[in-house]
């Protein structure tokens, strides 16, 4: 255009490189925060499942706070209920730990405490708290895999193949995205032999 400069027209290769490093940094700081600001959550909503505060009686204060919380936003669970709950699961902790001194309980992750519920059949009288760390330990905490997806839907679907039916879409992106299940291919062509043989 009359007046403008060639150094108008656009950026130079190093200022374009330096404003998309600039951008992956402002994206990464911000999925770092939104992640950060949910890990948070969480432990403010379920701190109380770590085995050392539940074995901890100092802190029956915090506990029970913590548990009215979440009894707040989850209608399901019974808060006095499940205070007894874990009255009883220490008693219970206690016993196991005079039986086997070796264990190392302390170091029990919530999703070892479940399977230990489980294996010793506690989760009858343990009903609340059962409930309370299978809520837990099924929240995702980010959407990585939900992301994935989606990116796989780029690779699959692009300008080149812009007319693909949503069934082969669907198909397409499934057999991408499960891609680590073994497929025993001899099976299915002899699955795929009788198919076209009954038809002729």
């Amino acid at each position: 255009m009359d007046g403008e400069n060639s150094c108008d027209a656009g950026l130079t290769l190093i200022q374009e490189t330096s404003r998309e490093q600039l951008e992956a940094i402002d994206q990464l700081q911000a999925e770092i925060k939104k992640r950060t600001t949910q890990m948070n959550t969480l432990h403010q909503r379920f701190a109380f499942l770590q085995i050392q505060t539940l074995l901890d009686t100092k802190k029956d204060d915090f506990i029970k706070k913590q548990i009215q919380h979440t009894c707040a936003q989850y209608t399901e669970l019974n808060a006095a209920s499940m205070l007894t709950e874990i009255t009883r699961l220490r008693h219970h902790i206690i016993l196991y730990k005079e039986v086997n001194p070796d264990e190392q309980v302390a170091n029990w992750s919530a999703l070892d405490l479940l399977r230990w519920v489980y294996k010793w059949k506690l989760q009858e009288s343990l009903t609340n708290f059962v409930v309370t760390l299978r809520i837990f330990l099924t929240i995702t905490v980010s959407t990585a895999s939900c992301e994935r997806s989606f990116s796989k839907l780029k690779l699959i679907k692009t300008y080149q193949r812009s007319t693909m039916s949503q069934e082969r879409l669907s198909n397409l992106a499934i057999l991408s995205i499960e891609r680590d299940f073994n497929v025993d291919f001899n099976s299915v062509v002899e699955k795929f032999a009788l198919i076209k043989s009954r038809r002729i």
